[in-house]
C-alpha cells in the first residue's frame, strides 16, 4: 500500500499532538532533556512505530494507561513493549519453588508500588530454587532495593542483583576471533588446516 501525502501529513500530525499529550506529565518529573521520537515510521498496515533511544521517556511510555485513547477522532490502540530497559531490571537469585511467581509479585507490590512485571528467568530452575526476575518503573524504588542487596519474602531473605544482558559479540567460526562472521573473515586460515583434527 502506497502512502498518500495526506496520510503522512496526518501521522506528523498525529505525533506532534502525542508529544503535546506527553509533554505534561513528562515535565512534572525531573526530566531535564527535550522530548522527541528518535525515529518513527508508518508500515504497510498503517501502524505507527516509534523508536525512542531516552530511557526515562521509554519507561514513562511503557504503561499502556499514559496512552490517549483518541487524538482528533483517530483511536490509538498502543502496544507498549512486554520488558523495561536492563537499567530497571533486577535479579532475586535461589528464590524457593516453593513460592509462586504470583505470591512473589503480590508481596513485592505490598513493599514497592511501581513493580511492572515479575517472572521466572529460563533456564536457572533446578530442584529447589530459581532466579526471578523483578522489572521496577521508578529509579528511586530500583536503587533502593538494589543498594539494599537483599530482600525479605515469605520470611527468607534473598539476594538482590542488578540485571546484567549478555553482550552482543560476533563470533567467527572460521578463526574464533570476536567482531566479525565466517562470511566476512579475512584471516588467512584455509580451509584445509580448519577441517584437520588436531
Amino acid at each position: 500500500m502506497r502512502q498518500t501525502m495526506a496520510t503522512k501529513m496526518t501521522v506528523i500530525m498525529i505525533d506532534n499532538k502525542i508529544l503535546g499529550f506527553l509533554l505534561i506529565p513528562i515535565q512534572n518529573t525531573n526530566f531535564r532533556q527535550s522530548i522527541l521520537f528518535d525515529l518513527w515510521w508508518i508500515d504497510t498496515d498503517d501502524h505507527l512505530h516509534i523508536v525512542i533511544q531516552t530511557t526515562e521517556i521509554y519507561v514513562y511510555l511503557c504503561k499502556k494507561d499514559r496512552w490517549s485513547k483518541e487524538v482528533d477522532g483517530i483511536k490509538i490502540f498502543s502496544f507498549p513493549p512486554a520488558h523495561l530497559p536492563p537499567q530497571h531490571t533486577v535479579i532475586l537469585k535461589w528464590v524457593s519453588l516453593s513460592c509462586t511467581t504470583d505470591d512473589i509479585e503480590s508481596e513485592l507490590k505490598i513493599k514497592f508500588e511501581s513493580i511492572y512485571s515479575v517472572e521466572d528467568m529460563n533456564g536457572t530452575k533446578n530442584d529447589k530454587t530459581r532466579h526471578v526476575k523483578v522489572e521496577i518503573l521508578s529509579e528511586c524504588e530500583y536503587n533502593s532495593l538494589l543498594n539494599s542487596g537483599k530482600i525479605n519474602l515469605h520470611g527468607h531473605l534473598y539476594d538482590v542483583y542488578e540485571f546484567l544482558p549478555p553482550p552482543k559479540v560476533l563470533m567467527c567460526n572460521r578463526c574464533n576471533k570476536p567482531g566479525h562472521t565466517k562470511k566476512s573473515c579475512r584471516n588467512s586460515i584455509s580451509d584445509k588446516m580448519a577441517e584437520k583434527p588436531c
